[in-house]
């Protein structure tokens, strides 16, 4: 019987993103100085916004900002596609670093007016990044990407690898 691994233990698309989550982590809380600092600044950043007005709207926004993502594919490529609502081609960022896409942008906040009053602000606005992991049959040379209605589709190849043989010897036992 033949069992397909590959079945069993599927990619980790996202290991590179969780590794840099870690790392982050790790680095935050190696030493109490540094965490002190660190929540310092993510105080700073909540009360203020970019503008230096009191930053009431959102308070967490920029940590909260991840864009959903679907991931898929066919015989002949893998297909991702990005929740990206509100964000304009522009601020999108899409580049690979060895074998890792990573797409990264802004949502900009809207410019108000001190006229204005609101009594509830639900969406997030800020920085994002995502991480991918391309698997190892990936082709690197043929990633295109499109961008509608807030969705940005990143369509990438598949290599048509050859799998490797395996060269196999007995020995003898004496």
């Amino acid at each position: 019987m033949n069992l397909a691994i590959k079945k069993w233990a599927p990619w980790n698309w996202f290991k590179s993103e969780d590794k840099q989550s870690e790392q982050t982590v790790a680095q935050v809380s190696n030493h109490p100085v540094q965490q002190i600092h660190n929540n310092i600044d993510r105080m700073f950043n909540q009360f203020f916004n970019e503008d230096g007005l009191m930053g009431a709207f959102s308070p967490i926004s920029q940590t909260l900002l991840k864009p959903s993502v679907d991931i898929g594919e066919n015989k002949k490529n893998y297909l991702i596609s990005i929740e990206v609502p509100g964000v304009d081609k522009e601020n999108i960022n899409l580049e690979l670093v060895d074998h890792d896409l990573v797409i990264s942008g802004e949502k900009k906040n809207e410019i108000r007016s001190d006229e204005d009053s609101y009594h509830c602000v639900e969406r997030s606005y800020g920085y994002f990044k995502r991480v991918i992991s391309l698997p190892e049959d990936a082709d690197k040379e043929t990633i295109s990407a499109d961008f509608k209605n807030g969705i940005l589709k990143i369509t990438v190849k598949k290599n048509r690898l050859i799998p490797k043989k395996q060269n196999s010897k007995r020995i003898a036992i004496s």
